[in-house]
């Protein structure tokens, strides 16, 4: 069962789960007084290149849907816009997300410089 803090941008730090208006997200880094995250999204949704999807005890440790996966596509807020929730990521989830951020981020340099071609 996920659990709140009521202090938004307290102790969010990486591999945490967080909560904002728009939904839960994972914490990437803290990167220059912001936060680098990506989004837990509900599924099934359409695919994409970079999702990692949850095992089953990855799912229920954290009490997310077995269909729920994570989007690895970063962007970057203030901490105050986001509340820290009680769990944080295992290891090796976090690794997956950490490779599968790294292939995006890889991806999206090397599409924007053939656009520019």
């Amino acid at each position: 069962m996920l659990s709140f803090s009521l202090l938004p941008g307290r102790r969010i730090g990486r591999g945490r789960i967080v909560s904002s208006p728009r939904g839960l997200y994972v914490i990437i880094k803290r990167h220059q007084g912001r936060v680098v995250m990506v989004p837990i999204k509900k599924g099934p949704d359409t695919r994409h290149r970079a999702d990692v999807h949850l095992s089953l005890y990855d799912a229920g440790l954290l009490g997310l849907d077995p269909r729920d996966f994570v989007r690895c596509v970063p962007f970057i807020t203030e901490p105050r816009q986001v509340w820290r929730l009680g769990q944080a990521v295992p290891v090796p989830l976090m690794e997956r997300i950490d490779k599968a951020v790294s292939k995006e981020m890889e991806m999206q340099e090397y599409e924007d410089s053939y656009s520019r071609n």
